[in-house]
């Protein structure tokens, strides 16, 4: 029976050492891409917007529920957070629902729950950070007064807090980077939003018809801003904050004076209320999505020196804009500004020869588009060039190689998507910055080279150069891996 007793007891013991073994090497994480990242999302559609109007997915009380899922944890558009945990984390208002995230480090908000305050504060759970607000999460509450939001949270996703019409007051962290499509619309009581000091994108119709909407702090750092974003508010209805036929809110140009104008079949429409030639302030950093859409007068179009991002379908419509002076600051450029070939919406400028080479439309010394039936073979674009527009070479099947030269500073989303005898590709070592899915869907890629292989985040961290530094590695990580993501340098 002794025998026996010191056998179980000199077992445990082992055990016990085995196990204090293992915990002592656990990894506890790197800064490094190479040991957080999973395999990369390929499945993300080239336009993943809603469509229709504000007012869709709207009734008498709000949207459904098979509208909005609650605790859907994410919208179409959401990239993986994979960012180290803050070291200070701050409880989150009690009862509310969170899912842990996949990379294990942080939560989700996803709902309601029970939570009966009606002043939120959201910022971590369980010891760990909060990143992210779910598509949907709170819409359609009755109850919530004011939303704080704590240094953790990173993502508003579409829809978070739509219809909530008690909301006052909202108060993002400092680290919000993004804010997606209606995500406040239709909080009538909101008088109040501090958008933080880190903002980079704001959604379509964020604010739309929250109507008592006027005091706003926005930052700097924008870098998107979709449409529509404060339509039908106090801000939008303030005749201070407008310049002439422009709003401009912080160095943003959000919107366009509008009117009606029935066509000579006598159907009505709403066109910009401008003509001739309009030039943008001076001091202007970003000038909104479909800001000039359907400006049938506007001739002649000059952009300063000081604007550095244009978005998607900006000018489309503007079917007699002939001239156009862009700005030599301008990095980011959104889809279709001119119109994107067979639409009505085809501006002049688009439409003229002169201003095409090889294929390829440029605006000073940016490219806004390329045609699938005339850009082939081996693609050198010019030097001096500084911007490659979204999607600019999109569909464009016939072109078999490409040098981005080292002028280029910004490659957009999905700028190469579809180039399927697409076979290598040349990044300069100018670029700093490649949008998400740019190669989407390039199926004949042997190799991507990169000439300058340090110095790349993905998500806030650092892309190994051993990832990038042959020509196999770079395709990996570029087209695969990575692909789901903003890549900044």
């Amino acid at each position: 029976m002794k025998r026996l007793l010191s056998f179980i007891l000199i077992l445990v013991i082992s055990l016990s050492c085995l196990a204090a073994c293992a915990g002592n090497n656990t990894d506890n994480g790197d800064q490094s891409l190479s040991d957080s990242s999973s395999s990369g999302e390929t499945s993300e559609s080239l336009d993943s917007s809603l469509e229709g109007s504000p007012d869709t997915f709207t009734d008498a009380n709000g949207p459904t529920d098979a509208d909005i899922p609650e605790g859907s944890g994410g919208s179409e558009d959401s990239d993986e957070t994979e960012a180290p945990a803050k070291k200070d984390v701050k409880e989150s208002t009690a009862g509310m629902k969170f899912t842990l995230n996949s990379d294990g480090k942080g939560y989700t908000l996803v709902g309601k729950g029970s939570a009966t305050a009606t002043d939120i504060f959201i910022d971590g759970h369980e010891g760990l950070p909060v990143t992210t607000v779910a598509y949907g999460a709170f819409a359609n509450d009755k109850n919530i007064k004011t939303v704080t939001m704590g240094e953790n949270v990173e993502r508003v996703e579409n829809f978070a807090f739509s219809m909530c019409s008690a909301i006052t007051k909202l108060t993002l962290g400092k680290n919000v980077k993004h804010i997606g499509e209606y995500s406040f619309r239709y909080c009538s009581s909101m008088t109040d939003a501090d958008l933080g000091s880190s903002l980079e994108v704001i959604g379509r119709y964020a604010f739309y018809n929250s109507g008592k909407l006027a005091n706003i702090k926005m930052p700097n750092t924008l870098q998107i801003i979709e449409e529509g974003i404060f339509d039908k508010t106090a801000l939008y209805n303030d005749s201070t904050k407008w310049s002439g036929k422009a709003l401009y809110f912080n160095k943003y140009l959000l919107a366009m004076k509008t009117k009606n104008y029935t066509d000579g079949d006598g159907v009505n429409h709403t066109i910009i209320d401008a003509s001739g030639k309009f030039t943008v302030a001076e001091g202007t950093l970003i000038i909104c999505e479909k800001a000039f859409r359907d400006g049938i007068n506007i001739t002649e179009m000059v952009i300063p020196d000081s604007v550095r991002s244009i978005g998607e379908g900006a000018f489309s419509g503007c079917t007699k804009l002939a001239t156009v002076t862009m700005g030599k600051g301008v990095q980011r450029i959104g889809e279709g500004i001119f119109g994107c070939g067979n639409d009505f919406r085809e501006s002049k400028y688009y439409n003229t020869s002169s201003n095409w080479k090889n294929g390829i439309l440029y605006a000073g010394t940016c490219v806004v588009a390329a045609k699938p039936d005339t850009a082939q073979g081996k693609i050198t674009l010019a030097e001096g060039t500084t911007a490659i527009a979204d999607a600019a070479f999109a569909r464009c099947e016939k072109i078999t190689s490409i040098v981005v030269p080292d002028s280029v500073a910004c490659i957009g989303e999905y700028a190469f998507t579809g180039c399927a005898k697409l076979t290598d590709i040349t990044i300069g070592a100018g670029v700093k910055t490649i949008g998400k899915f740019a190669l989407k869907e390039c199926s004949s890629l042997n190799g991507v080279t990169f000439k300058k292989t340090s110095g790349w985040k993905v998500n806030g961290l650092a892309v190994p150069s051993s990832e990038i530094n042959t020509k196999s590695n770079a395709l990996k990580a570029l087209a695969f891996v990575y692909a789901a993501s903003e890549w900044r340098a």
